[in-house]
């Protein structure tokens, strides 16, 4: 048996063994088991000697040019971009994790109306499916990519670090044109630009290790809160798709909600640079930031409508519900065509948010500006 049938035969005996009801499956009754598959690639990694000769090379070149921890990793992140995909389940409630052909059942709405039904993941009916093969040659695709990239190697070591990592299977593999049909082919798999995964690696270990205490001395959720809105999607059970918590990445391209990783990246990038100019974030930890030439130092951060100055202790949260008092807001609403990403994105107050509602920073200013005139024109200010 060639190595490329058995792994596709390791894959295809995981999912079903572990799909459940997620997809149209039956149920185990319990909680659907996870989709373990480092694993299979594990076993893959030790089948070089078996491939064809190119891939045998780079497989080869990346095991003798990386640590071992590195190409652990790396193998990981391939097998997770090549052949799997995590989609919302048909109860819309969470994410599992399955092959890119195998036919499952996700929830679709039909269009121009807000029916939903159970339509098909499967080659031909989901741009995001692809067959066995196909993922068979976007994974050499990925090795040969990877093998002659020192540069992308040197980010895949980093992203190794899981305390230097934002997102689970944090990688260098990305979609060409997010927008074709099929979307998952070989000729559609580039490598990401770098610029802001090389700067988030270098400055999360400084951040996040202030972002782990509250207010209160207890343990607090700011870095999963930060990576959620980054990578993740809300919850949405109307318009034409319906999902929650799905990789942003691995939405339909129609959903208001996709973004690349890159812009995914550049979000978290924005977000913690202006999280270091909080009113009162420590200033140990800034100054490491600057002497690193992560930033050279701006502005106290602003709520972009209160225009009050963000404080660093009610980030945290505490007190009786330990919860933050600011959220992260799109300047222009991704309803309204705005994008995820870091020009597009601001923390923002409670009373902000409030204030903002639906509408584009800038239609929100006009309307403060309207009150406040009317106000003045009545004597009140």
């Amino acid at each position: 048996m060639t190595v490329q049938l058995e792994l596709q035969q390791k894959f295809e005996t995981l999912e079903l063994n572990t799909v459940s009801d997620s997809f149209g499956g039956i149920s185990t009754g319990t909680r659907a088991p996870v989709f373990a598959f480092k694993p299979i690639m594990e076993w893959f990694g030790r089948q070089a000697n078996e491939l064809d000769g190119v891939t045998s090379d780079n497989l080869s070149s990346l095991k003798n040019s990386m640590s071992v921890r590195g190409f652990k990793y790396t193998l990981e992140c391939l097998g997770r971009f090549a052949f799997c995909i995590e989609l919302t389940n048909l109860s819309i409630t969470s994410t599992k994790m399955k092959t890119r052909w195998l036919q499952g059942l996700i929830t679709k709405t039909r269009p121009n109306t807000f029916e939903n039904y159970e339509g098909n993941f499967f080659p031909g009916e989901d741009e995001r499916s692809s067959s066995f093969d196909e993922c068979f040659l976007i994974l050499c695709k990925c090795i040969s990519l990877l093998a002659n990239s020192n540069m992308h190697q040197e980010l895949m070591e980093e992203f190794s670090n899981i305390k230097k990592r934002g997102t689970p299977y944090e990688a260098v593999f990305t979609y060409i044109n997010s927008h074709l049909d099929p979307l998952h082919t070989v000729d559609n798999i580039g490598l990401v630009n770098t610029e802001d995964a090389n700067w988030l690696v270098n400055a999360r270990p400084i951040i996040h290790p202030d972002l782990k205490i509250d207010a209160d001395g207890k343990e607090a959720k700011c870095i999963s809160k930060i990576a959620t809105k980054c990578y993740k999607t809300d919850r949405s059970q109307t318009g034409e798709v319906q999902t929650n918590r799905a990789k942003r990445w691995e939405c339909l391209a129609i959903d208001f909600q996709h973004a690349s990783i890159e812009e995914c990246w550049s979000v978290e990038r924005k977000l913690l640079s202006d999280l270091a100019h909080f009113d009162g974030f420590p200033i140990v930890s800034r100054q490491r930031l600057i002497d690193t030439g992560l930033f050279s130092g701006q502005n106290l951060t602003l709520c972009p409508i209160t225009l009050k100055p963000m404080v660093f202790a009610d980030l945290l949260g505490g007190g009786a519900h330990g919860e933050s008092k600011f959220q992260v807001g799109h300047m222009m609403p991704l309803k309204s065509n705005g994008r995820h990403q870091g020009e597009n994105v601001e923390w923002i107050s409670n009373d902000g948010n409030r204030i903002q509602g639906s509408l584009n920073i800038q239609d929100t200013r006009n309307m403060l500006s309207g009150i406040f005139s009317r106000m003045k024109g009545q004597g009140l200010i």
